[in-house]
């Protein structure tokens, strides 16, 4: 199940980082609208196969789902980081790549598993409202 899951994880990331690159080079939206497709079309992506991660998550390879999950996600994260802050040192790349990504994930998967009334728009705003803000509210390039 395991090695399904990460084959699973991996072709979500490979479709969700070739559409950021696509939006951010179109530049028709805002930082913050570009930050808010991109978390729209993972919570999109990841309720549809809820049932898989949910399976993902109880069986015994879940902490390697979780792992793949947030490395996945960080290495698409660098690009956006490099992008956002090019005098930045390759220190803060990985750390705001690694931070972001771990707390985006973990929230997202604990919501797949456990939603607690929160609904899907609910789950967008407070990871938008929790994300750096020189992240979402950086003016565009």
């Amino acid at each position: 199940m395991g090695d399904v899951a990460v084959a699973a994880i991996d072709r979500l990331f490979d479709s969700l980082a070739a559409k950021d690159i696509e939006r951010r080079a179109a530049s028709t939206l805002s930082r913050a609208g570009i930050v808010r497709a991109g978390l729209e079309e993972l919570l999109r992506a990841v309720l549809a196969e809820r049932v898989f991660f949910l399976y993902a998550l109880s069986a015994p390879a879940a902490e390697r789902v979780r792992e793949r999950f947030t490395s996945d996600l960080a290495a698409s994260l660098q690009l956006t980081v490099r992008t956002e802050r090019p005098d930045a040192s390759e220190a803060f790349y990985r750390t705001a790549a690694d931070f972001t990504a771990n707390g985006t994930i973990g929230a997202l998967l604990d919501w797949v598993v456990d939603p607690a009334g929160r609904s899907q728009k609910q789950m967008i705003d407070i990871l938008s409202d929790l994300l750096p803000r020189w992240l979402v509210d950086a003016p565009l390039k």
